[in-house]
């Protein structure tokens, strides 16, 4: 095929390689296409990133031997990671690929990195470390919406999932390949498979109990309930059990409609169950009750106390009278359905929201936390065997032994090996405080300062011997400093690396400052004093006594002569440094002042608070303040000159000239969050929970977007084009903005590199 691929039709695009080149076995034709840079940006742009995965899965697949398809592995591992972006984004794909495929790589993957390396005005992250924490078997989707429901076949093949947008998917496990997909019009509450059958049942938020099968692939309406949604189903061999509002109906597997009804004066009905000698079912209630029934003709045989105080899911064991429940509460209770008897298992860290027995002994859960965990029932012990980015709202495991299936809240399905021990995810060691200096970036963990070459991203050795949690860091003239919650300030000598520790606070050490010439440390504490200290010595200096208790922001005058700070009752105290005279005390803010910045000229003041306005005072006492109000809080602020960045949480960037006190401009990043920003050389670099973004301030244009799979909590300039983040692990990862050297002559590069 000559022609270039943006003259062929979409439907060429949809069909060539799944209808034409595969049932042939075209493996080189279908090799030589997914490693064109040319095909891949048409198919993803018009037809999309899980048609593509889908080509290249067909490649592996049909590749001659284990050899051939592991060299096709990290074009797959790239394309999957950068879906979501990728999803939305199709202009990032080369981009992208450069960023995460390794060199070296098969000849032609290395022609398709030289194909794309080519690419004119092409902006790329490329990471200096690992930004990735994943330890999946698989990743599949991405999924239009939150994924609510997830069911896998016995013999663990088939796996269909459904989100709250209304979509259904099928896949083929084994190939890890999408079979079919459709729109049900309305939110995917529930799925179930039935027992040794390819047949599944599907719940649905307009009422409507519908089945489908891998055979005919399309839903066939089995009962619709006039009032209610369809919150929960648990399919038997011949019999299903589902609830609407406060009822609980059954019916037939062999016939459509319910033959029953009942109700026990439960509230909504969120979750129900098949007992494990299939006779009986449980429902379990918003109020938290559970009751007992007669599988057969809805029988009302038992009602228990309320084990939590919300059931949101049920899962039964098999061969046992034991129920796994679920709940708002964060707990997972065992009840046994014969004696009443109940035991809790543990807790997550947030509501239990999905489970699924494993087999007769064990249950696996999924929470708001993100944690997928597997419980031992007889010895309540659990092990976690993944987590995703966001919730974990459905969970499936196939009664005949296989992977974990999984869903979330970011549209992702996964698959999870139940033996597997996937890497540490310890959210006590996040990165608390973060600063580049000569070179290096420090990252601030619970008790260590993490270190690494930010040039290179190559590790360097921590420094340890704080006692609590590193939450600050600044560079002095004499080495870096720490300050802990264990009340000291460290100061590291990079010569002996032995600290000069810093004595005095009483309460944690919140934020460090340092005067413009390096030589002296500002420190505020909980203890609602702030201290000078001598950078080279450490001798203490003057003490200032505030009215209350400091926060964790503190700044100094570009000049270092006022010293500015933020307490718990939202006021913003000034001081001048030298005579630890108080300036003035501003009021106004309602909401916790989470930034503030002193611009260049030494006389105004910018402060970003959680009661949704941005603030500029005048330090001469000049004008009065200008408020500026966002949609949501103000969770960063960013400086370059006289243009300030702020951060709101709802994904907008609003762009300020505080001196003309107007609005230079938006932009939007991409939905709420809380993040961070950078600016420098008309350049905004935004981190976001699981992205970071790279912004022409001069055109407005989003130049480059990289997702972590990794929560990211810090963010640090380390060069004109570099930045270091700081991840919830406590890892360091350099990351270098790149840019394509094909330009037309004459042509600006972006930001004013």
């Amino acid at each position: 095929m000559s022609r270039s691929w943006a003259e062929v039709s979409t439907d060429v695009l949809t069909h060539y390689v799944p209808a034409v080149l595969a049932p042939d076995h075209r493996y080189g034709r279908i090799r030589e296409l997914i490693t064109s840079a040319g095909y891949l940006d048409q198919k993803l742009l018009r037809v999309g990133i899980l048609a593509v995965l889908d080509d290249l899965r067909t490649a592996r697949r049909l590749a001659p031997g284990p050899a051939a398809a592991g060299e096709l592995a990290p074009l797959e591992t790239a394309l999957s990671e950068a879906a979501q972006i990728l999803q939305l984004q199709p202009e990032q794909l080369r981009g992208q690929l450069l960023a995460r495929i390794p060199r070296p790589a098969a000849a032609d993957l290395a022609a398709l990195l030289d194909e794309a390396a080519g690419w004119r005005d092409g902006t790329w992250w490329r990471p200096y470390g690992i930004v990735h924490n994943h330890g999946y078997l698989a990743s599949l989707g991405p999924v239009s919406g939150m994924v609510d429901a997830i069911a896998v076949s016995d013999d663990g093949s088939v796996l269909l999932s459904g989100s709250r947008a209304g979509e259904l998917q099928a896949w083929d496990l084994a190939r890890r390949e999408q079979i079919w997909s459709s729109s049900a019009g309305y939110a995917v509450n529930a799925i179930a498979f039935r027992p040794g059958s390819f047949e599944a049942f599907v719940g649905l938020d307009d009422g409507i109990v519908a089945r489908w099968s891998p055979g005919d692939r399309r839903l066939r309406r089995y009962e619709e309930l006039e009032e209610y949604a369809v919150a929960a189903l648990a399919v038997g061999d011949e019999m299903l059990v589902y609830s609407g509002g406060p009822e609980v109906r059954g019916g037939r597997t062999g016939a459509d409609g319910a033959v029953w009804r009942s109700s026990a004066g439960q509230s909504l009905v969120t979750a129900v169950a098949i007992t494990g000698d299939g006779k009986r079912c449980v429902s379990g209630a918003r109020d938290g009750s559970l009751v007992l029934w007669r599988l057969s003709d809805g029988r009302e045989l038992r009602r228990f106390p309320p084990p939590v105080d919300r059931v949101l899911c049920l899962a039964a064991l098999p061969g046992t009278g034991t129920v796994v429940v679920g709940g708002k509460d964060k707990r997972v209770i065992a009840v046994d359905v014969d004696t009443g008897a109940t035991r809790t298992l543990g807790r997550h860290r947030n509501q239990v929201r999905s489970a699924a027995a494993f087999d007769g002994r064990r249950v696996v859960t999924g929470s708001y936390d993100g944690q997928v965990l597997i419980w031992e029932v007889g010895s309540a012990t659990s092990r976690r065997i993944g987590a995703h980015n966001g919730w974990c709202l459905a969970v499936a495991a196939p009664r005949g032994g296989g992977p974990v299936a999984t869903g979330s809240g970011d549209g992702r399905l996964r698959l999870w090996d139940p033996a597997g021990t996937p890497p540490e995810t310890d959210r006590k060691r996040h990165t608390r405080s973060l600063i580049v200096a000569d070179g290096i970036a420090y990252g601030g963990t619970n008790r260590a300062v993490h270190r690494i070459d930010a040039r290179t991203g190559a590790p360097l050795a921590p420094l340890t011997g704080h006692r609590g949690n590193v939450e600050t860091l600044v560079a002095t003239a004499y080495g870096v400093a720490s300050g802990s919650g264990d009340k000291t300030i460290r100061r590291w000598d990079p010569a002996l690396g032995r600290p000069l520790v810093l004595r005095g606070h009483e309460g944690g050490v919140r934020a460090l400052a340092v005067t413009p010439d390096g030589t002296e440390i500002v420190s505020v504490s909980g203890d609602r004093t702030w201290r000078r200290w001598d950078a080279r010595t450490g001798a203490a200096g003057p003490v200032g006594q505030g009215t209350e208790q400091y926060n964790s922001v503190l700044v100094l005058s570009p000049d270092g002569q006022l010293i500015v700070t933020a307490t718990i009752e939202h006021t913003i105290e000034v001081w001048q440094r030298e005579s630890g005279r108080a300036m003035a005390v501003l009021s106004g803010h309602t909401g916790y002042v989470e930034s503030l910045i002193v611009t260049p000229g030494n006389d105004l003041l910018v402060s970003g608070s959680w009661d949704r306005t941005l603030r500029v005072w005048d330090l001469a006492g000049g004008r009065p303040p200008w408020t500026l109000s966002c949609d949501d809080w103000i969770v960063d602020l960013a400086a370059d000159g006289d243009l300030i960045a702020a951060y709101c949480a709802n994904g907008t960037v609003i762009l300020v000239d505080p001196a003309a006190r107007t609005v230079r401009g938006t932009l939007e990043l991409g939905g709420p969050d809380y993040g961070r920003l950078a600016l420098r050389a008309g350049c905004l670099f935004a981190l976001r929970s699981y992205e970071l973004q790279a912004w022409d301030l001069t055109t407005g244009v989003r130049l480059a977007t990289f997702d972590a799979d990794l929560p990211l909590r810090r963010l640090a300039l380390a060069g004109p084009d570099t930045v270091v983040v700081g991840t919830e692990l406590g890892t360091l990862v350099t990351m270098r903005l790149e840019r394509s050297q094909n330009k037309r002559q004459g042509e600006r590069a972006p930001c004013h590199f």
